[in-house]
């Protein structure tokens, strides 16, 4: 499962805006995230250790399984 899809997966049917503020990120960012990509450019979005730290927090996702599964 790529990050994105896990991303869509937590959220369930919370709206993108409610999650993105919730994870101190913004929602465009939220989006680029789930789709894999960045819309302008094309290239992959691989977030930092730190926003990884805050969605796995908003979501009560363990942190190290996001480690393992998408940082590597």
């Amino acid at each position: 499962m790529s990050l994105g899809e896990l991303l869509k997966e937590l959220r369930g049917d919370e709206s993108l805006r409610d999650a993105a503020k919730r994870m101190d990120i913004t929602f465009s960012y939220l989006a680029m995230l789930e789709r894999g990509t960045d819309r302008r450019t094309g290239n992959v979005i691989k977030p930092t250790p730190e926003t990884l730290q805050q969605i796995a927090a908003a979501y009560q996702y363990d942190y190290r399984l996001f480690r393992i599964q998408h940082m590597t």
